[in-house]
């Protein structure tokens, strides 16, 4: 609905069909870039991260990543568990995925989201 509202208010600014669809095709590129997922919130140009404040997209992205990971354990395979080789043990190796602790090769949720999400509010209590 905030979306539709967006379009609806740059239409109804600019007066026409053709000059209102080429600056709302340049907002929801600018507003999918800004989302979280294609750059990192800490990888984001400090003159342009202001956009995630105001990237209704954002919130939606952020609550489902809360929504699909915060019970789930990610197991590491080979190619994101050093160190690797013959003579590697399992106690010593860690997952390099965000959120991985050493000396584990499973990556909680829970862990994962606080690394990845900067405003993400993780619910309480796991089931």
């Amino acid at each position: 609905m905030t979306i539709y509202a967006l379009f609806r208010s740059v239409g109804s600014l600019l007066g026409s069909l053709d000059s209102s669809t080429r600056v709302t095709g340049i907002l929801i590129q600018a507003l999918v870039v800004y989302i979280g997922y294609l750059i990192p919130p800490a990888k984001m140009h400090p003159w342009f991260s202001w956009l995630r404040w105001i990237n209704p997209l954002q919130y939606g992205f952020e609550a489902l990543l809360v929504n699909e990971f915060y019970k789930l354990d990610i197991t590491c395979q080979p190619p994101f568990l050093v160190p690797q080789g013959p003579q590697a043990t399992t106690q010593y190796q860690s997952c390099t995925i965000k959120g991985g602790t050493p000396g584990s090769n499973i990556v909680r949720g829970e862990d994962y989201v606080e690394q990845s999400c900067v405003w993400c509010v993780i619910p309480q209590g796991r089931n």
